[in-house]
């Protein structure tokens, strides 16, 4: 027999007030004198023994009475069958993702659903097995109900978004002809689930939803820089992704920004209801290398996704390679202290060095091998950047495994180019203010291009395009329609090239990630630093040894077991110094403050819900139930047949 309130049997010790009662008579007699005694002497000596008898007789009915009516209260009950043979597998699912962290009526939700959870679980049969489901394992196993409530208490708050569905179809491998039905009691707030499936119909749902009192929260969704490539010693703008995920105006809401553990800069910002802002923040560095970030919001109302990690990598120069015909052209453009020009021949290129440069130029080579053009492809899905120039035998060449579009017969149109290209965006930072009047280069000859997914940046006024650029994967491919002869146009001596080539360079830059999303299964791609296998990543007490390739740039794929946002430093055989850092935040699916009611989760789950508990007494009065068999009635019984007696012992059994 067990107790649903165990503590409420220290009343017990009130059996001592009716012992005490009947063992110190505090009555007073009164003398009555008679000449003579002799006879009631005899009387007495005749009844004492029926008197003695009485009064242990009430003694132990009102004992009785009270002890069941202290054991009533207490709410015994037997349990299931012992055995723990059944023909369902329980299951417990306890949710215990980023929203769980928010504050209900009885404190944080997480706790809230393991203290239900082991009260459920000590209804139990002991040697019943059940199945406790969390977002983190992913590893099940089979536990009595008793050692279960030990697993419980290890469950803490996860990186993972709620998967109840995920968990439901990995614990069907553990049916068998004897546990062929699946019962799942869920304790979860039950957020919009993230590419939910449909549950098979014969798994019995039972929900217990747990409810946040603050459904407020404004959340930090992404940060990117204004632009790619940034310099030592400037200010680096910093755009950060905000979303109000509740329904109240927030106003004076501060916004920090800290760059290697010191505070660089901090905004404040109002956001209505619903409603998503970008704000700009800025920051500056003087050494070169790896900087970790994080912008932080600065207010204890909002408690999850509040802070974002990222990390970025200030190179002392920015590399640019001249492939073929070396030109002054390009040496004039890029002498700033900041770019590093170099040229040299196809013939001499080495190719495992292509992810070092921020820009190459193919200046008017006349071929370029299969195995350089493919390389240059893979340096472009990673993000970098190519300016192809044509020579004057353009025609009838093979650049198709580059990316080159193909051109037509040479044209003679001596046409100057339409000033209307100047206010696209990619020339629009270029001029404070665009010159009414300026003088636009001439175009003497010409090769026709194919503008087919490419975007015009240059053309004459006829319409015909002279600068291209197409978009390949990560990077971008500039492909103009002339050589850089002033036999074919006078672009080599005008501002246009010099503010062109500059603008390739510094929108095409290679960049690293900023930040990556735990549990994604896109590889992390680094290409500031030159790394060895194997690799360790240490970071938030984490020591975990990847795995990866390179292709072009290092490449690596994500321990899942890495659960915590952070700095994570990448080391390599045994080294002191980390020879990169990547930055990992929290995936934000969790920032919705979306609930799903019972009839919309029905409708998500494609399965009926058998039973919704709407809080701990009905809950534990169910599973009491069902689970086990409540004897408090019959301690009540047993009550009122104890003073029933008592009362029968004062009216029949005369002293």
């Amino acid at each position: 027999m067990s107790f649903v309130h165990p503590s409420f049997l220290w009343a017990l010790g009130l059996l001592a007030i009716p012992i005490i009662i009947h063992l110190f008579n505090f009555r007073r007699y009164k003398k009555v004198e008679f000449s003579n005694v002799r006879m009631l002497k005899e009387i007495k000596s005749q009844s004492k023994r029926t008197r003695q008898l009485k009064k242990y007789l009430i003694l132990l009915s009102r004992m009785l009475a009270l002890a069941a009516l202290v054991i009533a209260f207490a709410q015994p009950y037997l349990r299931g069958d012992e055995s723990g043979q059944s023909d369902e597998l329980v299951t417990l699912y306890i949710d215990n993702s980023q929203s769980m962290s928010a504050m209900g009526q009885d404190g944080q939700l997480l706790e809230s659903a393991k203290q239900l959870a082991r009260s459920f679980l000590k209804n139990m049969s002991g040697g019943q097995e059940v199945l406790i489901l969390s977002n983190d394992f992913a590893q099940l196993k089979l536990r009595k109900a008793e050692e279960a409530l030990s697993y419980i208490d290890d469950i803490d708050m996860s990186s993972k978004p709620n998967s109840l569905t995920d968990r439901l179809q990995n614990a069907k491998q553990w049916l068998s002809p004897s546990t062929n039905k699946l019962v799942c009691y869920a304790f979860s707030d039950f957020q919009i689930e993230r590419d939910p499936q449909e549950l098979d119909s014969s798994i019995r749902l039972y929900t217990i939803p747990l409810r946040a009192e603050n459904t407020e929260n404004i959340s930090i969704d992404s940060v990117w820089l204004a632009n790619p490539v940034n310099r030592l010693d400037k200010q680096i703008e910093l755009y950060v992704q905000l979303s109000n995920r509740g329904t109240k105006t927030v106003k004076g809401v501060n916004l920090s920004l800290l760059i290697n553990g010191a505070n660089q800069s901090s905004s404040s910002f109002d956001i209505g209801p619903s409603q998503t802002i970008l704000q700009e923040l800025q920051f500056g560095s003087s050494s070169r290398g790896w900087l970790s970030g994080s912008v932080l919001i600065n207010d204890p109302n909002f408690q999850y996704d509040n802070r974002y990690y990222f990390s970025l990598f200030l190179k002392e120069q920015l590399s640019v390679l001249q492939l073929g015909l070396e030109g002054k052209s390009f040496q004039s453009i890029f002498q700033d202290e900041y770019i590093n020009l170099s040229a040299t021949d196809p013939g001499n290129f080495d190719y495992a060095s292509i992810d070092q440069y921020d820009l190459i130029i193919l200046n008017e080579l006349p071929s370029l091998s299969r195995g350089l053009q493919r390389q240059l492809r893979e340096y472009l899905n990673l993000g970098g950047g190519v300016f192809f120039v044509p020579n004057s035998n353009f025609i009838g060449q093979d650049w198709s495994d580059l990316g080159v579009l193909s051109s037509s017969a040479e044209l003679q149109p001596n046409l100057s180019l339409d000033p209307n290209g100047l206010q696209q965006a990619f020339y629009s930072s270029a001029y404070e203010r665009l010159p009414k009047q300026i003088k636009m280069p001439l175009v003497k000859r010409t090769f026709r291009l194919q503008s087919k997914s490419s975007n015009v940046l240059l053309a004459t006024k006829n319409g015909l395009a002279v600068l291209l650029e197409k978009p390949i994967s990560k990077g971008k491919l500039y492909q103009l329609s002339f050589p850089l002869n002033p036999r074919w146009s006078d672009f080599t001596n005008h501002e246009l090239l010099v503010i062109s080539a500059l603008r390739m360079l510094f929108s095409t830059g290679q960049t690293d990630h900023l930040a990556y999303e735990l549990q994604s299964e896109e590889p992390v791609e680094l290409r500031a630093t030159d790394l060895e296998f194997p690799i360790e990543l240490k970071g938030e007490g984490s020591q975990i040894l990847l795995q990866g390739s390179s292709t072009g740039s290092q490449r690596f794929w994500l321990n899942a077991s890495i659960d915590r946002a952070g700095h994570y430093g990448l080391y390599q055989g045994g080294t002191e110094e980390s020879s990169a850092v990547i930055s990992l935040n929290i995936a934000r699916s969790e920032s919705s403050m979306e609930f799903l009611s019972r009839s919309e989760l029905v409708e998500n789950l494609g399965l009926e819900i058998e039973e919704e508990f709407s809080s701990k007494a009905s809950l534990l009065h169910w599973s009491r139930s069902t689970q086990s068999k409540p004897l408090w009635k019959l301690f009540i019984l047993f009550c009122l047949i104890f003073l029933l007696l008592e009362i029968l012992l004062l009216r029949f059994i005369k002293s």
